[in-house]
């Protein structure tokens, strides 16, 4: 999509006025998101012009959003100005045979995770109990729900509005009895009701994911399990290996052991910047 969409804009816009213009938007159901590098120079025309490229480009788009703010902790909220077309931020995504109620203004969502989703769903076996610490609107937990057969998703956030949607999303998709949704902070939930029940931990909030590494050891079962650690790392000055080899020194200085990990980009989110996942699979502790 990233090419022949830059490629059209060149022939709407000015050069420099081209150049504001992301390369690429992301799709949310039927809402087009886009990333501008310096609004103040386009006027209402440009804007009209985008958005014609992007409704003729993809039918089913109905509203045009621009990204003004980087995704902020801890609710993950972006910051989102109308555009074109229905003036609304609620939308419904499918992917894999899901789907998600969004309110893009309320929840973080973003479509160049679904690999990811279906990834970990593939690698979940069958009767696993999962704690996902940072659930969001319940997307991860939904997609394992419901591609896979684990006993039980223990799926936790601390954003009320997000945790309504997940609600929601549980109740649409049909996996009330799988999915467990709860309004809480991971941490403090780990430790009050989901110590050492865990077969597997995800950790899809970068932010956090680093600083909770002890709260996901806390949650997995006495003998180990997986943990599935995302984050963000400045390519040029921090390899995947940099950021496994830290991991592993943390999670050792806890008196556990690795005994398997397996780290990949996962997206490229500003210049030199990437998403990486570790996944990563603890044993018993090393004195067991």
């Amino acid at each position: 999509m990233s090419k022949p969409f830059k490629d059209k804009i060149k022939r709407v816009l000015s050069s420099s006025k081209a150049e504001a213009v992301s390369s690429s938007y992301d799709v949310v159901g039927d809402i087009a998101i886009i990333r501008i590098l310096r609004p103040e120079i386009l006027d209402e025309k440009d804007y009209e012009a985008i958005a014609g490229i992007i409704f003729e480009s993809n039918p089913r788009v109905k509203t045009i959003l621009r990204q003004d703010s980087p995704v902020g902790s801890p609710f993950r909220i972006r910051r989102l100005t109308y555009i074109a077309g229905e003036k609304r931020t609620v939308t419904i995504h499918r992917e894999y045979g899901c789907m998600y109620k969004i309110d893009l203004s309320k929840a973080f969502f973003s479509p160049r995770l679904s690999y990811e989703r279906v990834r970990i769903a593939e690698s979940i076996r069958d009767g696993e109990y999962i704690v996902n610490m940072f659930s969001g609107v319940g997307c991860f937990s939904i997609a394992i729900a419901r591609l896979a057969k684990p006993r039980a998703v223990y799926s936790i956030d601390i954003s009320r509005d997000a945790y309504t949607l997940m609600r929601e999303n549980v109740s649409m998709n049909g996996v009330d009895h799988i999915v467990i949704p709860i309004l809480g902070d991971a941490r403090q939930t780990v430790e009050s009701r989901l110590r050492g029940i865990a077969d597997r931990v995800l950790e899809p909030l970068p932010d956090l994911a680093y600083a909770y590494l002890d709260v996901a050891l806390k949650a997995l079962k006495p003998e180990g399990g997986w943990i599935h650690y995302y984050n963000f790392i400045h390519v040029k000055s921090m390899g995947l290996d940099h950021e496994v080899y830290r991991i592993r020194r943390r999670i050792e200085k806890m008196g556990k052991r690795i005994t398997y990990t397996r780290a990949r980009r996962v997206r490229s989110i500003g210049p030199n910047w990437v998403q990486i996942v570790i996944d990563i699979y603890v044993s018993r502790a090393v004195d067991s």
